[in-house]
């Protein structure tokens, strides 16, 4: 066979081994290649790309699967984008998996076939050239994968199942035999062939595609789902073949389904709830509230997601909830804390919060759920009420009397200024106690009997003896 006349691009030959490697710096030189650099150790691979860069790295990897080489083919790809023909000896399908995760342009199992190897050289430097041109992945035979606990089956194409291996048999209940030259298609749910045709194309871009989920209808109509990962595999006759591995993910996909569904029961359940509620992220930022919450302050949920709800407070509000937040959050709940929110309008109003914190398994904080209440008209009587007690102070105090006003039990609620000056105390000594414990025994005996009449809700009149302390 004479020499081919191939343009002379940079091969750089990642091969540890020196005299493999002359042998195979010579036979690329024999088919027509020039510009062919050796770099037997892998420690100095990236110091030999800092000072040139070249069209295509063929990287030997050694027996023992050294993880540390499948890190470097996957740097070559995301940080230099040079395209990596790796040459291995068979692994296990775990090492042999990680590899096909670093995106290698072309996988050679050895002993390496030269025109399959010219094959590699040639697409990858076009590829270079165009990128549009897709990966290649050549001579992987399916039986590395035919003894894997993995489920493992090989395809034409176009889907049509080749060969399958004993995992896959059990996952889908179906013997080798029944399924040869079916499309792949024909078991899984009507929703995921179209799906699958579209991946099958994206994948001559590629050459591999990862976590494609589908749902496949076992032999005995059972449904179950599955994650694959496809890789393409050309062989140097140009010969396709898709090699897939398969992983139930029927458990991981049926409980998320049970969460999905309990979300939107929970989310039904605070959206049409009569009372606001809204969620809050590990920043107190809104992740969520419902229409009560909307009508009450007269926002729209897209207005207010993602802000801070501080931001929806009076300024002066603002960082009280600050720090309540912390607080809230290490402590789980949250009970009746109130703040004055500012409305789409500019008006303001009083609410009260009521939160709980949810945590994940680990204890992480979460979100926080939160019902808030208006209380603008509560707090508006409560104003009221507080101003009205003032003014009654205001007289009650400038009257030259004793005035005094006690609960049923015979406690004292108020007194005014004058009974301060009478028995030398402050109001607040009088709050909470029995009238005989400031008067004394005599005095308390002489009142007792229209004291008990007017604290039964009638009105009397009469007179007793008050002693004058005047501080004493």
């Amino acid at each position: 066979m004479g020499k081919i006349d191939y343009k002379a691009g940079s091969i750089l030959l990642v091969v540890k081994n020196r005299v493999e490697a002359n042998i195979l710096a010579g036979g690329l030189e024999g088919h027509g290649y020039s510009d062919i650099d050796i770099c037997p150790d892998q420690k100095v691979l990236f110091k030999k790309l800092d000072a040139k860069i070249p069209e295509v790295i063929i990287y030997e990897l050694q027996s023992g699967g050294d993880l540390d080489e499948i890190k470097n083919c996957e740097v070559l790809h995301n940080q230099y984008n040079i395209p990596v023909i790796c040459i291995y000896e068979h692994q296990d399908e775990i090492f042999l998996q990680k590899l096909i995760d670093t995106r290698p342009f072309a996988l050679l199992s050895k002993p390496v076939k030269w025109n399959e190897l010219r094959v590699a050289v040639e697409s990858a430097r076009n590829r270079k050239q165009d990128p549009a041109i897709p990966g290649i992945n050549i001579n992987i035979s399916s039986k590395h994968f035919k003894n894997a606990d993995v489920p493992f089956q090989e395809t034409d194409a176009y889907g049509n199942l080749v060969s399958v291996n004993k995992a896959w048999t059990e996952l889908t209940g179906y013997r080798e035999e029944e399924i040869s030259e079916k499309w792949f298609g024909d078991i899984l749910d009507q929703e995921c062939r179209e799906v699958f045709k579209k991946n099958l194309t994206d994948l001559k871009k590629s050459g591999i595609s990862r976590d494609l989920e589908y749902a496949l209808t076992r032999k005995d109509n059972r449904k179950i789902f599955v994650s694959m990962t496809i890789l393409q595999n050309v062989s140097g006759s140009g010969e396709i073949r898709l090699f897939s591995c398969l992983k139930d993910t029927t458990e991981a996909k049926e409980l998320q389904m049970q969460l999905a569904e309990s979300e939107e029961r929970y989310r039904k359940l605070f959206e049409e709830a009569p009372l606001a509620y809204q969620l809050l992220s590990d920043d107190g930022r809104i992740i969520y509230v419902n229409h009560a919450w909307c009508q009450m302050l007269g926002y729209g949920f897209k207005e207010v997601r993602g802000i801070c709800f501080e931001d929806l407070l009076i300024v002066k509000d603002r960082e009280r909830f600050k720090k309540n937040f912390q607080k809230f959050k290490r402590a789980g709940e949250v009970n009746s804390v109130e703040y004055k929110m500012v409305t789409k309008h500019e008006g303001e109003i009083f609410v009260s919060m009521d939160g709980r914190v949810h945590h994940d398994e680990k204890g992480n904080y979460l979100r926080s759920h939160c019902i808030l209440k208006d209380i603008t008209e509560m707090k508006t009587v409560q104003d009221a009420l507080e101003e009205r007690e003032k003014e009654i102070k205001l007289i009650t105090d400038n009257i030259p009397a004793l005035v005094s006003y006690l609960a049923k039990d015979g406690k004292y609620r108020y007194v005014n200024r004058r009974y301060e000056d009478w028995f030398g105390i402050t109001r607040d000594d009088f709050i909470g106690r029995h009238y005989s414990e400031i008067l004394g025994q005599e005095a308390s005996n002489s009142i007792r009997d229209f004291a008990d009449t007017a604290l039964s809700g009638q009105e009397v009149s009469g007179e007793g003896f008050i002693p004058y302390t005047s501080g004493g």
